[in-house]
Formats: structure tokens, C-alpha cells, sequence
């Protein structure tokens, strides 16, 4: 069996908009929109926003909470956990 080599996830540019979508935020972060929904139902991942109070409402993230998170993601060492953003 062939092992695929997989893609190194990169940081695109940065929304200008204060609000991103799913997809505005899988751009900018270089990784899949289906990796975001994981990290929501887990708790992982930057803070988002629901929209609407419905349980299946838009849900759309404020780029000033996903520059905390990746700040909070710095580490000094790869076995060293993330800062917490909270």
C-alpha cells in the first residue's frame, strides 16, 4: 500500500473582515472546514460565534479571538503544550 504524502498545513492571509466564515477561517488556517467542525464539538480551536441561537445556526468567528488562539498556540519546545487563550 502507497502512503500518500500529506500537505503541511500554512497560515493564508489574514480576513480583513472582523467576522470569517467556516470556510474564510479553513483558508487562513490551511486546514480543512471539516477539521474546524471537530475542534467546536470537542472544544479545541478558537472561540466562534453562533448565530441566531439556533442549534444548527450559522456559526462564524471574530478574527480578534482566532488571533488570541494562535497566539496561545506558541511553544517553545514540540512536546510543550499551547498557552491557554481563555
Amino acid at each position: 500500500m502507497k502512503l500518500e504524502k500529506q500537505k503541511a498545513p500554512h497560515l493564508g492571509r489574514r480576513p480583513e473582515a472582523d467576522l470569517v466564515d467556516d470556510l474564510g477561517l479553513s483558508q487562513w488556517l490551511g486546514i480543512s472546514t471539516g477539521t474546524l467542525e471537530q475542534w467546536r464539538f470537542q472544544g479545541l480551536g478558537p472561540r466562534f460565534v453562533k448565530l441566531g441561537g439556533a442549534k444548527r445556526g450559522p456559526v462564524r468567528y471574530l478574527t480578534a479571538e482566532v488571533d488570541a488562539w494562535l497566539h496561545g498556540q506558541t511553544r517553545a519546545q514540540t512536546g510543550a503544550e499551547g498557552r491557554s487563550a481563555a
